[in-house]
């Protein structure tokens, strides 16, 4: 019993870090989708490169919260008995 609530802690954090990798893809697909159309901006006003630092600076500080909770499941999830193979025998079932 407890082996299997471990390995279901364990799957729901490895979805959380799938999760976690989706977020990060759309929040670079994003970015790169807001800064492509800006060499064809014309005129280009000087606000509108602040805007785009900002949006840069914004992007940048999700990306490493992410990766920072990304670290923190990744970490937990080293942790487990169910993460090493040889701790799990299935040789009575």
């Amino acid at each position: 019993m407890q082996l299997e609530l471990e390995e279901i802690k364990f799957r729901q954090v490895s979805a959380a870090v799938v999760e976690l990798d989706r977020a990060r893809a759309a929040l670079e697909n994003e970015a790169r989708g807001t800064e492509f159309p800006v060499p064809d901006w014309n005129p280009l006003a000087g606000s509108d490169l602040a805007a785009l630092g900002g949006f840069r600076q914004h992007a940048e500080n999700e990306k490493k919260k992410i990766a920072a909770r990304r670290a923190e499941a990744l970490q937990k999830r080293r942790s487990w008995p169910c993460w090493k193979p040889a701790a799990i025998d299935r040789s009575n079932g």
